[in-house]
């Protein structure tokens, strides 16, 4: 029964309820073993047999880690590539110790002492040769280069033989994985050692040895054991490893600074968020000096020559107009509406002036007459007013040309405009509404004055008049305005055109003139290359900048708890992994059931985090065992239920071809006085001995064939025993011949009871 600290796996709650003897599972349980995700780096030592000049890490194996994609499925190396050959032993030896047998030493005790366990045949995998250094390590690293580099390789099946002794000679050296890191004050973060050679010789030379102590066997050769073969260290070392790391100084630093990442000085949330930190100052890894900075650099403003720059060339003559447009004028500028021109005429006419010329007004009346005043177009007016200015616009491009140094105000007041406009105002304005409005309000304002014929028709002249040519004016200044606007577009757009071309020009010319300076230039700035290089100067080695770029990248974020287990560090109430023994495949239901009980009770708490997936190792063997057996049974079954139907057949056929042979037998018994129940008795007797016979037959072929067949596996596979037929069986078949015999039989035998005597007598 296994557990593990998968996704959201509350462990830590787990160990204390079985901790606590929680549903009584001690009961149940032979042992319980707590596993947890560190191990200590094991090495080969330098010279131990292995062919190396230097330590061999063994534990974790590296050797194939940059091959193993390219090693294909049928190599033998693909075994190498994804073998793991140390491992802790469980915690409760009573799980293992009876079940193997120890063919040299003993089996361990102390946190330095291991265990070689072999195969249940008494062999050992061609890899555990190398990892004991019995084999050149110097040449499986060989091959595996050669794989590495797109070549083929290929490594031979060993066959040699070897003594206890020689397998429990090896010496292993303990590297705790804490002690792989050094504090780097400069940066100040940990940085990772381990491809510092140099640093790890040292380090593996002067650390504790790892001793094995005993080689042991499976007994039982048909059975798999909790032990597999390989190297097994006590669970003394694992908590040693622990309780050492807890005292370090890197955890004690990770530990006092949860927040940041002490690889790299970067804080675990700006890791998870890819952004940067200021816990780690790039800049401490290079010092500069500033006074050898300068004096590398020395720049002789006399070497430079600008003879060559001469813009004496440029020939502005040369520029090339002709693609430059002039915008068209757009008469849609001329706002003509109402509000726009007429209503400015009325507000400009001025009363005063008009009392001073009718005294029989006031300046009041004649403001109050005009304030009623509105002047109107004619039908078709506002369109033929827009037509004018726009066609006095257009003229004026080609009167420009004609008269250089003559204003828009010049052109306005020549006769031919100013004729084109009071013809068309004058025509456009409604005259007939304008005279009628002032009319009325004449008439409104003198009443029954005797004069007011004479007075309505001069003072409606001269306002015509006067409104006639304040409209011509507006209009003048409506055409002045947009015609301004316009001037300005067009030189405006005649502009950047013009400049774009001049531009392009002085550019190539000054193109020209500094690439003159710029080839001199290097001979005015010179640079002492000696002197630069020495300005700078980098604080570390290049092992230590590998060992920071080996802390620093990472291919996923790391976090306080991976930062912990990387140092060897473990809480040991927060296991990885959890290993329930039953005591047998009873107590494994009961085992179940308490989990389902743990399981269902969280949920009924509302602390769904508790619940936790579990492995049932043992069941899901059995279940599968259990479904292959079942299937081949099945068809075995099948295959003799048919086999039994067709033997039945021919047994009847038989039987009822020997009643038609012995038809004239059955006449003479039958006058002799032989009831039918004789005759059938015969006949049932006959196949009674029949299936005994056989059945008795078929068990002693079958014994006999037993024989070889188990000398056979056994030579082949070293397994005894593996066909047994029991006595039970034996006889249960013996009977169940009988029994179809005479089954077959009954019809037969039937036919002959029931025989005529006279017949069967006559029948030959």
């Amino acid at each position: 029964m296994q557990a593990e600290s998968i996704g959201s796996n509350d462990l830590t709650s787990l160990k204390a309820f079985l901790d606590n003897n929680g549903g009584g599972i001690n009961t149940y349980a032979s042992a319980i073993t707590y596993g947890y995700s560190v191990s200590p780096f094991i090495y080969l030592p330098a010279g131990a047999d292995s062919g190396s000049s230097d330590p061999v890490q063994v534990q974790p194996d590296v050797t194939f880690s940059k091959v193993s994609p390219k090693i294909p499925s049928y190599s033998p190396l693909a075994s190498f590539a994804s073998t793991t050959l140390f491992s802790e032993l469980p915690g409760n030896p009573s799980i293992y110790e009876d079940r193997y047998t120890v063919r040299a030493g003993r089996w361990p005790t102390a946190w330095n002492e291991a265990v070689l366990v072999l195969r249940p045949n008494g062999t050992m995998d061609d890899f555990l040769e190398y990892t004991l250094g019995l084999r050149d390590y110097a040449g499986l690293r060989s091959t595996v280069d050669k794989i590495a580099s797109g070549e083929s390789g290929t490594i031979e099946e060993s066959h040699n033989t070897y003594t206890y002794d020689q397998l429990m000679s090896p010496t292993f050296k303990l590297v705790m994985p804490y002690q792989r890191y050094v504090w780097d004050g400069n940066l100040g973060v940990w940085t990772d050692k381990s491809d510092d050679q140099s640093y790890m010789n040292d380090l593996i030379a002067n650390a504790p040895d790892l001793h094995i102590v005993g080689v042991v066997q499976a007994k039982d050769p048909t059975t798999t054991g909790a032990l597999s073969e390989g190297i097994y260290y006590t669970p003394q070392l694992t908590q040693k490893m622990i309780s050492d790391a807890a005292a370090s100084p890197i955890v004690q630093d990770q530990m006092n600074r949860p927040d940041v990442d002490v690889f790299t000085g970067k804080t675990f949330e700006d890791e998870k968020n890819g952004q940067t930190s200021e816990g780690l100052s790039i800049s401490s890894l290079i010092s500069v000096d500033s006074n050898a900075l300068s004096s590398a650099f020395n720049f002789n403003p006399q070497a430079l020559n600008f003879s060559s720059i001469n813009l004496s060339g440029l020939d502005m003559s040369s520029l090339d107009l002709s693609d430059v447009q002039l915008p068209a004028f757009d008469p849609s500028q001329l706002n003509l509406s109402d509000s726009d021109v007429l209503s400015s005429v009325t507000s400009s006419l001025d009363p005063a002036a008009l009392a001073a010329a009718f005294p029989e007004l006031s300046a009041a009346d004649i403001q109050q007459i005009l304030s009623g005043i509105t002047v109107n177009f004619k039908p078709g007016g506002q369109a033929a007013i827009s037509s004018l200015m726009g066609n006095i616009a257009l003229g004026w491009n080609s009167w420009s040309a004609a008269n250089p140094g003559k204003t828009m105000a010049d052109y306005l007041a020549t006769d031919q405009v100013r004729t084109q406009i009071v013809t068309t105002v004058s025509s456009a304005i409604d005259t007939d509404d304008l005279q009628q409005q002032l009319v009325t309000a004449l008439a409104n304002k003198l009443g029954t004055n005797p004069d007011l014929p004479s007075v309505q028709a001069e003072v409606s002249q001269r306002l015509m008049s006067a409104y006639q040519s304040q409209i011509a004016s507006a209009l003048s200044a409506a055409i002045t305005r947009a015609m301004s606007a316009y001037v300005q577009s067009a030189l405006t757009s005649v502009m950047t055109q013009v400049a774009s071309r001049m531009q392009n020009q002085i550019a190539g010319a000054l193109n020209t003139a500094m690439q003159g300076v710029a080839a001199n230039m290097s001979n005015a700035m010179q640079i002492d290359q000696a002197t630069l290089a020495s300005a700078f100067k980098l604080n570390a080695d290049p092992s230590q900048l590998a060992a920071i770029a080996a802390s620093m990248l990472r291919a996923t974020p790391a976090t306080y708890e991976s930062n912990l287990t990387k140092m060897g560090y473990a809480d040991l109430n927060k296991p990885t992994s959890i290993n329930i023994y039953p005591k047998d495949f009873a107590s494994k239901e009961k085992i179940v059931e308490i989990l389902n009980t743990y399981n269902a009770d969280a949920k009924a708490a509302g602390e769904e985090s508790k619940v936790v997936t579990y492995t049932d190792i043992v069941g899901a063997l059995m279940s599968s065992v259990t479904l292959i057996v079942d299937m081949i049974s099945a068809m075995l079954i099948a295959f003799v239920s048919i086999s039994l139907v067709v033997s039945s057949i021919m047994i009847g056929i038989i039987t009822f071809i020997s009643v038609l042979e012995r038809k004239k037998e059955i006449g003479i018994l039958r006058s002799i006085g032989a009831s039918r129940r004789d005759i059938a008795n015969v006949f049932n007797a006959e196949t009674f001995i029949e299936g005994l016979i056989s059945g008795v037959m078929g068990i002693g072929i079958t014994q006999l064939l037993i024989l070889p067949a188990n000398a056979v596996v056994k030579a082949m596979f070293n397994v005894d025993n593996l066909v047994i037929l029991p006595i039970n069986g034996a006889l249960i078949l013996i009977l169940i011949s009988v029994v179809l015999t005479l089954l077959a039989g009954l019809i037969p035998a039937g036919r002959a009871a029931k025989s005529d005597p006279v017949q069967a007598l006559r029948s030959e």
